[in-house]
């Protein structure tokens, strides 16, 4: 992802200088979180939508509806 720079920078795993609005690449999350906080990156909106877990969701089968109807007969 790409994320846009605040301040100047050395990044200390790639030895790279970054100047301001220029873009920092990094796909580790964690690393960028920790640059965020120093206030030294801002971070793309697309982290952290990829970091909300999706609902699990179910489809509902024709035998699910037919089950439902049965028990409401029942009840009855």
């Amino acid at each position: 992802m790409k994320h846009k720079v605040i301040k100047y920078f050395c990044d200390k795993e790639s030895g790279v200088y970054y100047m301001p609005d220029s873009f920092y690449i990094c796909d580790d999350y964690e690393r960028v979180i920790l640059l965020q906080q120093l206030g030294i990156i801002q971070v793309n909106e697309e982290v952290e939508t990829l970091t909300k877990p999706k609902k699990a969701t179910r489809k509902k089968k024709a035998s699910d509806n037919n089950a439902t109807k049965s028990q409401e007969s029942i009840t009855d």
